[in-house]
């Protein structure tokens, strides 16, 4: 029997969002037999359903202490405890700025595969200290052995153009589980006839609700919408520190009665089957999985052209520029309210390379390469 490879990965807040749900999705299709994943984070130890569910996979998660300024020395003292502790033959970090510090000591451990993965292809809006966040961005590059990026956009914002030229960068598509979000009418149904849905025009939203997911802007095209259609409902999932700003936008216009605030949902794909179409107005994003999970649920999907390009694998997608204003954005999405034919698009995203699989074959070799 020999030993499992051990992979320790990074994520500053494991709680909710795109990163972690993606991990998970890894970890439920790896050769579990052969490949530990571990987790070291930043937050607090809360038992929310992705740490519940990565623990029942059988990976471990250990908590450093919130970084800042005035714990800089506890952080560095307790963050070489840990690996003077335990043995990793690799560090896979998603974070560049505080996994610059992970990524230093994983190297001064003598831990010979240290990969910094770009996620993002900018810093949100709600950053603070922006030039030491560059400074650390860059430090960070040093300490990795191995680049990865889930776009061009995200490999060249963390890594550099000449990187990405030099194809130092692996690009690792966000796959998905693609089988689980194929259009299933029952399963639309069901749902819209329990949120008494039957005979609304629905436009949805899943993401975190913050500055850069641009929910003051949805609501804004939403308002504009129910100019034309007053039988239009927003669904929107997810939780975060702009929820309570946009719940109050929505009583100052009106809305309050059209607007669900559905909070955070482990069955995205259920919700995805209800929805019309998919509004995704993003300033920015280092990919934008939501899109490829909404298009092979076979929705419609307005997003900004803050979101790559990458995410077009089908013909569902249409690029607006959020400086055209709500107005035009609801024209876009109104074309739609007498509904459409919702096809099966699970072919499409495997031939795309988005479907887990693919990342997880991938993933593998590169993990096993060693043995």
């Amino acid at each position: 029997m020999y030993n499992k490879v051990k992979i320790l990965h990074y994520v500053p807040g494991f709680d909710h969002g795109g990163i972690e749900s993606r991990l998970i999705d890894w970890y439920k299709n790896i050769d579990r037999d052969k490949i530990q994943f571990d987790l070291i984070k930043l937050t607090p130890d809360t038992e929310n359903p992705l740490i519940v569910k990565f623990k029942e996979l059988g990976g471990k998660v250990y908590t450093l202490p919130k970084f800042s300024p005035k714990t800089y020395f506890i952080f560095q003292k307790e963050l070489k405890k840990f690996f003077n502790e335990h043995d990793y033959n690799a560090v896979h970090c998603h974070s560049p700025i505080t996994g610059h510090f992970v990524l230093h000591r994983a190297m001064k451990s003598g831990i010979p595969i240290r990969i910094l993965h770009s996620r993002t292809t900018q810093f949100n809006s709600e950053s603070s200290f922006i030039p030491i966040r560059n400074y650390l961005k860059k430090l960070s590059t040093i300490y990795a052995t191995d680049y990865f990026a889930c776009s061009n956009e995200a490999g060249t914002w963390l890594f550099g153009e000449k990187a990405i030229l030099d194809k130092k960068v692996k690009i690792i598509d966000n796959g998905i589980e693609a089988e689980n979000f194929i259009f299933n009418n029952n399963t639309r149904m069901k749902l819209r006839e329990e949120l008494k849905l039957n005979n609304n025009f629905v436009i949805g939203n899943v993401g975190r609700f913050s500055t850069v997911k641009n929910h003051s802007f949805m609501i804004d095209i939403f308002y504009e919408i129910c100019k034309v259609n007053n039988n239009s409902i927003l669904m929107l999932l997810g939780d975060g520190p702009t929820e309570e700003n946009i719940k109050a936008k929505v009583k100052e216009l009106n809305l309050v009665d059209k607007v669900l605030f559905l909070g955070r949902q482990t069955e995205v794909e259920k919700y995805l089957q209800a929805m019309d179409v998919f509004l995704f107005p993003s300033q920015f994003e280092g990919f934008g999985t939501v899109a490829i999970e909404a298009q092979t649920a076979g929705l419609r999907c307005i997003v900004s052209d803050g979101v790559p390009s990458s995410v077009d694998v089908t013909d569902l997608i249409e690029h607006l520029p959020l400086s055209i204003g709500p107005e035009k954005w609801a024209d876009n999405i109104l074309q739609y309210s007498k509904g459409y034919k919702r096809n099966i698009m699970y072919e499409e995203i495997v031939r795309a390379g988005f479907d887990v699989k693919s990342t997880i074959k991938f993933l593998e070799k590169f993990y096993l390469s060693d043995l």
